[in-house]
């Protein structure tokens, strides 16, 4: 049954305009932050602030489409990353590599998330479990010293379960993770330093690196700030609670052609052309 509510804006006060439509109201033509007053008839007034939405763009890469950052990250003792992606292709695919072709996080061949990083006493790798190529997937993981150990733990949701893995872990000793360890040139989004055929393969939706903090991301609140079933959230919501990142790339492809960087580690250098998917 149709029905009508009245509304104006608060400030500066406007005129009274009138909505007439099917429960829940969907009013066009509404300015992003500002505050409207609504009637909706029960005597009372309510206060309403429109806000941008988000809607993920995913872009294709080809394999041969990267990022390449304005230097390179610095070795810390504790990180936060994030990656929602498709991979169309199975075999060694980055999504972010340090300074050095050891130093990254990819896919290894079966679809198995890696993290691979020099610590300042040894070397780490961790794997997790595997996923079937052109299955949505997000990976969360994070790193912090504990007790003279350097600790990396990380979770993937897969399409095909609808669900976070159990947390995969691994430590080794050291005080801090190397970052700058190699000679390679600075970091890399979608591809390995120095390994031109370790492109990603597919669907492309974000990337991004935290140095510093390293929230439990068993935490259902936690994952709650980045994604929601198979819809990765924006990234306004990560950046509100955790800060900034140093990466963050996420399209659409203009954005990523452009060269922006969402996080503070400023622009990228672009190498081919990303197309939207």
């Amino acid at each position: 049954m149709a029905r009508s509510i009245f509304y104006r804006t608060k400030s500066p006060q406007g005129p009274w305009l009138r909505a007439t439509g099917n429960v829940p109201f969907e009013v066009s033509g509404l300015t992003n932050d500002t505050t409207y007053e609504v009637d909706t008839g029960d005597g009372t007034l309510r206060d309403v602030t429109p806000t941008a939405s988000f809607t993920e763009a995913p872009v294709l890469a080809d394999g041969g489409d990267f990022l390449t950052g304005p230097g390179r990250i610095a070795d810390a003792s504790s990180f936060l990353f994030f990656a929602s992606y498709r991979p169309t292709t199975t075999g060694r695919k980055a999504l972010l590599s340090f300074n050095g072709i050891n130093a990254a996080v990819y896919s290894w061949d079966g679809l198995v998330p890696r993290f691979a990083c020099n610590t300042d006493a040894d070397f780490l790798l961790l794997a997790g479990p595997g996923a079937a190529s052109h299955t949505r997937l997000h990976l969360l993981m994070r790193g912090y010293e504990d007790s003279g150990n350097m600790v990396v733990e990380g979770t993937v949701w897969r399409e095909t379960e609808a669900a976070w893995s159990a947390i995969f872990t691994q430590s080794i000793p050291g005080s801090t993770f190397e970052f700058e360890t190699g000679t390679n040139e600075d970091y890399r989004v979608f591809q390995r330093s120095n390994s031109t055929s370790h492109g990603l393969i597919g669907e492309a939706y974000r990337v991004a690196f935290w140095a510093g903090i390293a929230p439990d991301i068993s935490l259902t609140s936690v994952r709650e700030a980045f994604a929601e079933g198979a819809a990765m959230l924006d990234p306004a919501l990560s950046a509100a609670v955790y800060g900034t990142p140093i990466i963050d790339a996420y399209g659409p492809a203009a954005r990523l052609n452009a060269g922006t960087n969402g996080g503070s580690g400023g622009a990228f250098a672009v190498t081919g052309s990303f197309e939207d998917a």
